[in-house]
């Protein structure tokens, strides 16, 4: 709009010259406060995306050390590496981009309003050019986070498949599986690069597309309104401030597609995080309560290393009915067959099984 005064004001010879000057000043000033605005809200978003990060990488820290026996089932180290490492940076890639979702729409209307007063009828072009976008754009999305999905669970089975040998690589030099092993995760990775090359295809067709837009929706406007309306004057106002308010349209058409597939990564993850968040704990059934007499004692208690709903529905405990209790000062062994439960019995205490009855008290 000052760029539009500021042309009339060159064009009009009886104009007085201080409002040139003032036109320039506020054009200099709006762009610079545009851009403080803008530092500013990204340096806020930066901030608050390291802080989710940050919360979430603890939560789910915290969650894998009270997870209990047949959760851990369901998971392994490398998933939850993957959710400390690439489900939390998502919330960091995502929020610089959450702010188009409420912002978009309102510098298109605006921009869409001044250009009508601009060009009339001829702006319903651009408008219908930009609608059709709409079911493109939401057809990639949908298309995005079905790879996204695929990805993710390559990655785990990925780092599942180095972890294990890591762990077991003793074995793997003794018997000379290296290259065994290595093509078995080169093959998963190959997989996994294959669905990162689709996506970043899909992703690229998508930002070029957000990128001609603004341009394609010029030349369809001015060329409805030149058609429509054959007397109508083209003029260079009216040209620099159209193409000025399609620049304005550009950037939310542009960063739409780039917030809408971060978007859909981010929910990826927040489906994964949840599902990891409400595995099931451990119970917490180890008491503190002092007793200078008998500093471990359990009394009837039960353990298991599968679910209590498990044992409630038929199965056999692994420990069943334990008495225990260890005076002060006393050196205690326990002693039995391989498989007897010996080790049971320690879990038990440090409270790592599931209890089905009784309870277990330990001295401070």
């Amino acid at each position: 709009m000052i760029m539009k005064l500021l042309i009339g004001f060159t064009t009009d010879p009886d104009e007085p010259n201080w409002h040139g000057y003032m036109y320039a000043v506020l054009l200099i000033f709006t762009n610079i406060f545009q851009s403080l605005i803008n530092g500013y809200q990204a340096q806020r978003m930066s901030v608050l995306g390291m802080r989710i990060r940050t919360c979430l990488v603890s939560a789910v820290y915290r969650k894998s050390l009270v997870l209990s026996n047949h959760s851990k089932k369901d998971t392994t180290s490398g998933e939850i590496v993957n959710l400390m490492a690439v489900d939390s940076q998502r919330f960091v890639d995502m929020l610089p981009f959450i702010s188009f979702i409420y912002t978009a729409p309102v510098q298109i209307a605006i921009s869409l309003y001044l250009l009508y007063n601009e060009l009339g009828v001829a702006t319903m072009g651009g408008l219908v050019l930009m609608i059709l976008m709409i079911p493109a754009n939401g057809w990639v999305s949908a298309k995005i986070r079905q790879i996204q999905v695929k990805q993710m669970k390559l990655k785990d089975k990925r780092v599942r498949g180095l972890n294990e040998i890591l762990s077991g690589i003793k074995v793997l030099k003794l018997y000379g599986w290296e290259e065994a092993f290595v093509e078995n995760i080169q093959a998963i990775r190959q997989k996994e690069l294959n669905l990162i090359r689709r996506s970043g295809m899909i992703n690229s067709i998508t930002i070029t597309l957000a990128s001609c837009l603004p341009f394609l929706v010029s030349l369809l406007t001015f060329g409805l309104y030149i058609a429509l309306d054959p007397n109508g004057k083209l003029d260079a106002q009216k040209a620099f401030v159209s193409i000025s308010l399609f620049n304005l349209l550009r950037i939310p058409l542009t960063m739409v597609p780039n917030m809408v597939t971060s978007l859909i990564l981010t929910l990826v993850s927040v489906k994964r995080l949840d599902k990891f968040l409400n595995f099931s704990e451990l119970s917490g059934y180890v008491t503190r309560k002092t007793d200078q007499k008998e500093v471990v004692k359990i009394e009837n208690g039960s353990f298991t290393w599968d679910s209590v709903e498990e044992v409630e529905s038929g199965l056999k405990p692994t420990l069943e009915k334990i008495n225990m209790r260890v005076m002060k000062g006393k050196f205690v062994a326990v002693v039995g067959n391989v498989g007897s439960g010996k080790s049971s019995l320690l879990s038990a205490l440090l409270g790592d099984m599931e209890i089905c009855g009784g309870s277990v008290n330990i001295n401070g």
